[in-house]
């Protein structure tokens, strides 16, 4: 592994836990205010790890665009290993050591999803067309 590739799928870890930590305060106070909070936080828990794995791909796609899937799934083990790491450490009433390792492999999976799916692409031949026209136009 390089060291490119090392440094961006550890910011992309990083950003993906400011933005979990967005989302759980955003999606908490959201589930403070309903009715009966207790019956949504589990399923905004989980739709924050969703979403900040996502996020943890979409920066790690951004971030190095030379193997996106690559960055994406180092990001994303990095984002899982530190996550098993917290359970472990604040332990609480959640589903369970074995569910917990399923989930952040789940992150994983996921950011390296995002991340191949959001990778930089090549022109197509119609848009390197369009261009030349346009140039040869003097626009």
């Amino acid at each position: 592994m390089d060291f490119k590739l090392f440094k961006s799928a550890v910011l992309s870890a990083g950003i993906a836990y400011l933005a979990a930590a967005g989302l759980l305060l955003v999606l908490g106070v959201a589930a403070y205010n309903l009715e009966d909070p207790d019956k949504y936080l589990t399923f905004f828990a989980v739709a924050a790890l969703a979403l900040s794995a996502a996020s943890c791909g979409l920066a790690a796609s951004r971030l190095y665009t030379d193997n996106t899937f690559a960055c994406g799934l180092a990001a994303g083990f990095i984002f899982a290993v530190v996550l098993l790491i917290t359970g472990i450490i604040l332990p609480g009433e959640g589903f369970g050591t074995p569910l917990n390792i399923a989930f952040s492999l789940c992150t994983a999976g996921v950011s390296a999803l995002v991340a191949h799916m959001c990778r930089p692409r090549s022109p197509s031949a119609s848009q390197i067309r369009r261009k030349a026209k346009r140039a040869r136009a003097g626009r």
